[in-house]
Order: C-alpha cells, then sequence, then structure tokens
C-alpha cells in the first residue's frame, strides 16, 4: 500500500538529510520539496527513513 508524503515547510531547515536517503522522493531546496507525494511500495522503507532521520521532525507520512 502507497503512502503520502509531505513536508512542514515550517519546520524544515533544509539541511538535506532527506534527500540524500530518499532522493528519488525528495529534492534538497531551501525548506525541502517532495518530488513524489504517494510513495510506492518499493520506495515506502526509504520514505520512513527519511521522516525518522529528519532533525527538525518536519516529514510527514500517512496511509494513502
Amino acid at each position: 500500500m502507497a503512502i503520502k508524503v509531505e513536508i512542514d515547510t515550517s519546520l524544515c531547515e533544509g539541511n538535506g538529510t532527506c534527500a540524500r536517503l530518499a532522493p528519488e522522493i525528495f529534492v534538497c531546496s531551501p525548506y525541502g520539496s517532495v518530488i513524489m507525494e504517494r510513495v510506492p511500495d518499493e520506495l515506502k522503507a526509504k520514505a520512513l527513513l527519511a521522516a525518522k532521520q529528519c532533525p527538525t521532525y518536519a516529514i510527514r507520512t500517512s496511509d494513502d
């Protein structure tokens, strides 16, 4: 089952952790950007790891 990913730009500091861990899903910009809002099963683990490793907890995931 796919998950939905979003970045809370009010929390994001643009450090790029998400883009380094999951470049298929995120791109580094001043406040982070999601390039794939609906993440398929094969990338789900990367999305969840990026959310867990985000130092400001700016990444949110939810069931699609």
